[in-house]
């Protein structure tokens, strides 16, 4: 007998037997649809219609720029940051900037298991979509060029005492700082210089809004190093730097044995739980889901015309984004359609949108060969994934909960 029950507006059945191998590593045909298992592609984290309805946190906060935006307000530091690669930033949709915890952990939840590092692949209802550093510079506008030889993102040497030569000039000696005291240092001074006011909103953006790694973030040095030299610090990769720490926590890790002998396993515990932190900026996952699938969009209220330049007030409005039933709902929606990568364009330079290092997974390449040809895929398609959680099937009387 099968027991049925509902959460937040879903409905959830408990002990159906599936038509094939139900455990994470299994291949099999997912219930209740007529596609065969196409053992060519990869296989999901979690089985169809089968994921954990918890939610992710982000230590970015947008309201810094919101913020820097009030500090800055009708001076010429202001409008050459709107005109540098930060002023997309600004001109973000504030209806889009809502952070949904439940819709960026679903996308997250319905990912394919490659062998890529700076690429994830969510299949939203059958179709597949790449989020890739191509998807994270057309959705923030941030540059995602080549750094320049020799440079490392997550560089660990310990710092000399020369490195923070201007460090001390900007913060007064100060090492101990979080951002939310840069925040209250360009907030509350009257007599600080406008040069030194504007450095400081450019550690806050950076620091607070694009490669957050703690809780309460704290200025990176090599960050700081950069803000020295404005055309230098405008020149660099932003947006190759914040991909590459917000893909970090998005993806299982590699397996190592003996420390990670099962990280797909490890990476669904880690969703399984209440709550699961992003390190960078996970809004840009959200972005891109609501260009990648058009009907999340239409699930928000209002319209794009106000943006975080033009918006009045210094806090985000709250409850503004969309819940767990707004994604199922969307998901099982038949005139849903799913946008599957974004094109590079001949004009952006070489290397823009992609990394060198990036490893080859031929069931990657098949899949975007059959994007290319123009197939249109299945729910049933795809096998594999944990099938720990309860099947979820859609009831469309059901009461929707906002």
């Amino acid at each position: 007998m099968t027991a049925k029950r509902k959460r937040s507006g879903k409905g959830l059945v408990e002990g159906t037997a599936a038509t094939a191998k139900s455990k994470r590593s299994g291949k099999g045909v997912v219930v209740g649809t007529a596609a065969t298992v196409n053992e060519r592609l990869p296989s999901r984290l979690f089985t169809t219609d089968r994921y954990p309805s918890n939610r992710n946190n982000c230590y970015s906060s947008l309201e810094f720029l919101l913020l820097v935006r009030d500090v800055l307000e009708g001076s010429v530091e202001m409008e050459r940051l709107l005109c540098s690669c930060f002023g997309s930033l600004f001109r973000l949709p504030v209806r889009r900037c809502a952070f949904s915890g439940k819709l960026v952990h679903g996308m997250l939840c319905r990912q394919l298991v490659t062998k890529k590092r700076f690429e994830m692949w969510p299949v939203f209802g059958g179709g597949p979509t790449r989020f890739s550093l191509a998807e994270f510079g057309h959705v923030t506008g941030l540059p995602c060029g080549e750094f320049e030889p020799g440079y490392e993102v997550d560089d660990k040497a310990k710092p000399k005492k020369a490195d923070y030569v201007f460090w001390d000039k900007l913060f007064g000696g100060r090492r101990n700082l979080t951002v939310d005291d840069l925040a209250a240092m360009v907030a509350g001074e009257s007599i600080m210089s406008q040069e030194k006011k504007f450095r400081i909103c450019l550690i806050i953006i950076v620091d607070g809004v694009l490669m957050p790694k703690i809780q309460k973030p704290k200025p990176t040095l090599q960050y700081v190093k950069l803000v020295e030299n404005l055309d230098k610090f405008f020149s660099f990769q932003w947006g190759r730097e914040s991909f590459w720490w917000t893909i970090s926590t998005m993806l299982p890790a590699k397996k190592v044995l003996g420390k990670c002998d099962d990280p797909e396993g490890a990476f669904c515990a880690q969703l399984r739980q209440d709550s699961k932190f992003l390190l960078g900026f996970p809004l840009a996952l959200q972005l891109w889901a609501f260009e990648a699938i058009p009907v999340l969009l239409d699930r928000l209220r209002g319209d794009d015309s106000v943006t975080l330049l033009s918006y009045i007030g210094d806090k985000l409005p709250t409850h503004t984004g969309l819940v767990l039933t707004d994604v199922l709902s969307a998901e099982n929606n038949p005139k849903f359609t799913v946008l599957p990568m974004v094109d590079v364009h001949e004009d952006r330079d070489d290397g823009w949108g992609v990394f060198d290092c990036e490893i080859l997974d031929r069931k990657v390449s098949y899949m975007v060969g059959l994007l290319k040809s123009g197939h249109k895929f299945e729910k049933g398609e795809w096998g594999g994934g944990d099938a720990g959680e309860p099947l979820y099937v859609h009831d469309p009387t059901a009461n929707e909960v906002k």
